[in-house]
C-alpha cells in the first residue's frame, strides 16, 4: 500500500487509506476498489487484495479500470498510484514495463 500511496502523492492528488474490517479480509481487490470509489469525493478507488493484487476503479464505470497481479514489483505498485491519480487529474497514464509485472 505504501508504494501506491506514494505514487498518488507524487502526482499531487489527495488520498486517504483505510484497512478493511476483519469480516471483509476475503473481499477481492476489485470489490474493495469499487467500494472505495463509491465513497470517494473524487469517484476513484484503489483496492489491494489479501494476496497483494491491486485494482483501480472509477465510480461511474462500476468495474476496475486496470490492475496489477500479486507479486508485481514495488515500482509497478507506485506506477499504479501515479496512474490512479492521473485519471483524477485528466493526465495521460504512465507506461508499465512488463518486467515489473508479477506472475500471470
Amino acid at each position: 500500500m505504501r508504494e501506491v500511496l506514494a505514487g498518488i502523492e507524487e502526482e499531487g492528488v489527495p488520498s486517504s487509506a483505510s484497512a478493511v474490517a476483519a469480516g471483509d479480509r476475503d473481499v477481492c481487490a476489485a470489490d474493495l476498489a469499487q467500494r472505495a470509489a463509491m465513497q470517494s469525493p473524487l469517484q476513484l478507488g484503489v483496492g489491494i487484495g489479501a494476496s497483494g493484487d491491486i485494482r483501480v476503479c472509477h465510480a461511474k464505470l462500476g468495474r476496475p479500470v486496470f490492475g496489477l497481479p500479486a507479486g508485481s514489483t514495488p515500482s509497478a505498485a507506485r506506477t499504479m498510484g501515479h496512474n490512479a491519480a492521473r485519471i483524477v487529474a485528466g493526465l495521460p497514464l504512465k507506461d508499465l514495463p512488463e518486467d515489473d509485472l508479477g506472475p500471470a
